[in-house]
């Protein structure tokens, strides 16, 4: 059930990939939106227990390079969620640099713990305070 569930969401990326074919969006430009990057989090749990389908494979590789490319434009959470995609995908030169912002931008206090100063809570799953 699991792995049809993958192949449901890899199937849904590329209806996202060939939309932006269709009415010809410039694909060079920040295309990669929070379900673009949930995507590629979830799909990062299966890469060794599913291959992503040939049919598929451009779709998921432009949000890949998308995610790279774009993810300092992205909030704290989202950054965070692209470092682990990465990192997963053996593209760990951006995921240590990415890792890296994050500590360099955190705040540490004795009794707060670590937190960064432009996260609030907001009324989206991806505004959540971390």
């Amino acid at each position: 059930m699991t792995l049809a569930a993958v192949q449901y969401l890899d199937n849904r990326i590329k209806d996202d990939y060939d939309y932006l074919k269709k009415y010809k969006i410039d694909l060079e430009k920040n295309n990669i939106g929070y379900e673009q990057i949930m995507y590629l989090y979830a799909r990062s749990y299966f890469i060794s227990d599913s291959e992503i389908s040939s049919r598929n494979k451009e779709a998921y590789q432009y949000y890949l390079n998308q995610a790279k490319k774009y993810w300092l434009s992205n909030g704290r959470y989202m950054q965070g969620m692209i470092a682990v995609a990465l990192f997963r995908n053996k593209e760990t030169v951006t995921a240590t640099k990415i890792v890296a912002s994050l500590k360099e931008n955190a705040i540490n206090h004795d009794e707060l713990g670590m937190y960064w100063k432009e996260n609030t809570g907001g009324y989206y799953w991806y505004q959540a305070p971390i």
